[in-house]
């Protein structure tokens, strides 16, 4: 009501449209118009009636359709055309006789775009839907063309709807100055017609025509039309989000070049690469030079409202796909291990059909440690038992050892053997560091793998060399030979023997489903769980020198720490009856101390007695 008060800043103008400037069977009309009816056209020139086009109807000057105009439909099969040829222009409309101003409406259509035009204007201000029945009504126009060709640079122009509302019952009018508005349209008749709907947000007071921004509606990533200067060369386009408060946000912002066709056309056709934020939020558009300077004011668009994602809605959302991926991931689960046991492979069995041969290996650990000895010997006895593996060549192996022979010779033969067809196994063994024994064949290990560096390279290539960690292992304890990668690709045994023994027997894998041929469920191998002796004396065995060597590890570093004159608190002692003092306990270890009574015989010497007694001994102990 306040843009009510304001006096008239720049000169403003009456309608020019011929149905408020001519009445229907006067000879009074204004000089641009031949009767009522008559069409506009508005360039250079200035405006002149088209020949042979009529206003055939004007919804809200005619009157008398009770309300028939808000319920048409403006919908076709073909969208509106990618170049729009129609373009809204806001312009200032001061009402004969009356000190008010507003803006007037002015819908302009190129004249070779259609020969038929029908559109409706309708005000979306809120006071429309504020009172029952809505004091806003809206327009809608048709127009019937001819065939006459168009004045060079001239646009059909109807400028009647005039932007305010009057609201009873003192039928005060109201400006929609700011507001927004829909313009829908229909280029052509029937089947072949283009409809569709547009929004765009009349302007404030402004002292010259303006273009407006129009978006079309729908799905979609946002589309707009922006009309443009001679000038522009640059639109900068932000997305603003309208919070509650009327407060803007930009949500997103990019640069659209304009070309020197759109700048004749005069419009720009500029599509977002998103659909419009959740909630509400409008363009705003600002034309830019070359150097990046602004060569007009900001345009806005209509505000552009989204659903906002509903918090029971997402959820149940999330549940339903966590639900159905987990049936599917069930499914799929269920079929793999199917696939699995009906492809469960015996590569003994495989081997006495003839379906198989047996694989050689060639063994290379350390032999320093007789328990992790007896332990490789058991697994190798499995491999060849059980697996399809075979011969299993270890240096201390009863049958395929180096036995009495030149433990030289042996390792050239038995690398020459596995060499074309064959794989090499590191076996890594215990901590170099916890190991005081010495093997009946020193340093054989390394002969082993300074013998295969000259086609060691080729078989890791061929995927035939192996490194295996064992539950004690330390790969400190392979030769410096192994490649760094393979280390790190070691496999863990017992965990792991199945996919070992895949590579070892190259066997394929198998299709999950028939009707899709994409090999990728690996066959379960019998032997793989260890379960047939010597399987569970090898786990047996596994695990005692694990828990063996895992002791010793904890005493090698307490005695390393204690030679190396590391400070460290000790926790309190332990202390007998005779003053003996006991290892002391480990950090973060509870342990109840047990008080140890011994009967002596009388008479015989006590240890707090040490007068005149060798003293050598530590603390008496």
């Amino acid at each position: 009501m306040l843009l009510l008060l304001l006096p008239l800043l720049v000169a403003g103008r009456e309608r020019s449209c011929c149905r408020y400037a001519c009445s229907e069977g006067s000879v009074d009309c204004a000089e641009h118009c031949a009767d009522h009816r008559s069409c506009l056209l508005r360039g250079p020139g200035g405006l002149v009636a088209e020949e042979g086009c009529q206003v055939t109807r004007d919804s809200k000057k005619d009157g008398g359709e009770q309300g028939r105009c808000g319920e048409e439909q403006f919908s076709s099969s073909h969208p509106l055309p990618h170049l729009l040829p129609l373009r809204v222009v806001a312009y200032h409309f001061t009402p004969r006789q009356s000190q008010h101003s507003f803006l007037g409406v002015d819908v302009r259509l190129r004249p070779a775009a259609a020969a038929a035009l029908r559109f409706r204007l309708r005000s979306l201000s809120p006071v429309c839907s504020s009172a029952a029945p809505s004091p806003c009504r809206p327009r809608c126009v048709e127009l019937a063309r001819g065939a006459a060709p168009p004045a060079q640079g001239a646009e059909l122009s109807y400028d009647c709807e005039a932007g305010f509302v009057t609201v009873p019952p003192s039928n005060t009018p109201y400006n929609t100055a700011g507001q927004d508005y829909q313009v829908s349209v229909c280029l052509g008749e029937g089947e072949e017609g283009r409809c569709g709907s547009l929004l765009f947000r009349l302007p404030e007071f402004t002292g010259e025509e303006q273009g407006v921004v129009l978006v079309e509606e729908g799905e979609g990533p946002v589309v707009a039309h922006v009309p443009v200067s001679p000038l522009t060369e640059v639109l900068r386009v932000e997305v603003l989000g309208l919070g509650g408060n009327s407060s803007s946000e930009v949500l997103e912002e990019v640069q659209v070049p304009v070309w020197a066709e759109a700048r004749e056309w005069g419009s720009v056709r500029v599509e977002m690469a998103d659909s419009a934020p959740p909630g509400r939020s409008r363009l705003r558009v600002t034309p830019l030079d070359g150097a990046g300077r602004a060569v007009g004011g900001a345009m806005l668009s209509a505000a552009l409202a989204a659903p906002e994602p509903s918090p029971t809605a997402g959820l149940l959302a999330g549940m339903l796909t966590a639900l159905l991926a987990t049936v599917a991931l069930a499914g799929v689960y269920r079929r793999w291990r199917r696939v699995q046991v009906l492809g469960l492979v015996e590569p003994r069995e495989r081997v006495e059909q003839g379906e198989a041969e047996l694989h050689p290996i060639l063994v290379i650990t350390s032999l320093d440690n007789p328990a992790h000895v007896e332990v490789v010997k058991l697994l190798c006895r499995y491999l060849h038992q059980w697996c399809g593996l075979g011969p299993t060549y270890f240096a201390l192996d009863e049958e395929w050892g180096v036995g009495g022979g030149d433990p030289w010779k042996w390792c050239q033969e038995t690398g020459a053997s596995v060499r074309q067809q064959g794989d090499i196994l590191f076996i890594a063994g215990p901590d170099p560091a916890v190991t005081r024994e010495t093997s009946l064949h020193p340093n054989l290990a390394a002969n082993q793998a300074f013998l295969s560096t000259t086609h060691l390279q080729e078989m890791a290539g061929e995927g035939r060399v192996h490194v295996i960690t064992l539950p004690y292992s330390r790969l400190a304890a392979l030769p410096k030979e192994v490649p760094e990668h393979l280390a790190r690709a070691a496999y863990h045994l017992p965990r792991q023997l199945g996919a070992l023994l895949l590579h070892l027997l190259h066997l394929p894998l198998a299709p999950l489903c028939p009707l899709a041929p994409l090999p990728c469920v690996p066959p379960r191998v019998g032997p793989a769980d260890l379960a047939r002796e010597p399987g569970p004396t090898l786990v047996a065995k596994m695990e005692e020198l694990a828990s063996s060597l895992a002791r010793e590890e904890r005493v090698a570093r307490v005695v390393g720490r204690r030679e190396e004159g590391e400070e460290r608190t000790l926790l309190p002692r332990e202390v007998n009856e005779e003053g003996c003092t006991l290892l002391p306990r480990e950090e973060g270890e509870q342990k109840e101390v047990a008080r140890l009574e011994v009967e002596v015989e009388t008479g015989l010497p006590s240890l707090r007695a040490m007068e005149g007694r060798d003293t050598t001994t530590t603390n008496g102990c």
